[in-house]
């Protein structure tokens, strides 16, 4: 029952049983943290801070275990897959870390900036900037057709339930389907998209300018 907030260089640590903020980590990030991942076992955290870092911290002890730098370009999503970390970069590759190891041990060229990685049913997810949506096996080999939306994207929301949804630049939000893999219009907002999630039933929105809008999904048509 815990889950972490990234800002402005500090980890937070709120448990939701006590209702208590308490700080993770007070030192090592010097931006804003970007993105915050826990493996399964709690033994590792990982962030990054929009440079081509990616930070392992030490769960229990909050000290700083190493920083993988192997990306040429700034590092904008993590997941944790298979028991790795996988990131996704600007320089257009995703990478597999053995945090144990603290080595490499998978990578995927997929030739433009990557914006997001998700997992599904044992494959990895990749969301390109320019709308590309591809899917590799845990070793980096390519997996399956390719989707390719029309426009940059904006925003990237989790998988739930074989659903993923994708905000366009201009208010247009994509559903994907994974058990056909296709892609297909579900709503257009209003507003500049800068955050999206998915729960049972239900998508959520968060725009850039602050408003968090909701959503049926059974009052949703393709």
């Amino acid at each position: 029952n815990r889950f972490f907030l990234g800002l402005f260089g500090l980890f937070i640590l709120h448990s939701l049983g006590a209702q208590q903020l308490e700080l993770f980590i007070p030192t090592g990030h010097t931006r804003q943290v970007q993105d915050i991942v826990v493996d399964a076992d709690t033994t590792f955290v990982a962030s990054i801070q929009n440079d081509n870092q990616i930070i392992i911290w030490d769960y229990q002890d909050q000290s700083q275990e190493r920083v993988l730098r192997y990306h040429s370009g700034r590092v904008n999503d993590l997941e944790v897959i298979g028991g790795n970390i996988w990131s996704a970069s600007d320089d257009g590759y995703l990478r597999a870390w053995d945090v144990a190891e603290g080595r490499m041990s998978a990578e995927v060229e997929v030739s433009e900036p990557v914006l997001a990685v998700r997992s599904f049913a044992s494959q990895v997810v990749s969301v390109t900037k320019k709308g590309s949506i591809q899917r590799w096996d845990l070793t980096g080999r390519y997996a399956d057709q390719e989707i390719k939306l029309k426009g940059k994207v904006k925003a990237v929301s989790n998988i739930m339930n074989g659903q993923l949804l994708i905000a366009l630049e201009g208010g247009s939000i994509q559903k994907i389907d994974f058990s056909d893999f296709t892609a297909g219009p579900i709503l257009e907002t209003p507003v500049d998209v800068a955050a999206l999630a998915i729960s049972p039933g239900y998508f959520h929105v968060g725009s850039a300018q602050g408003e968090l809008l909701t959503f049926q999904e059974s009052d949703l048509k393709e």
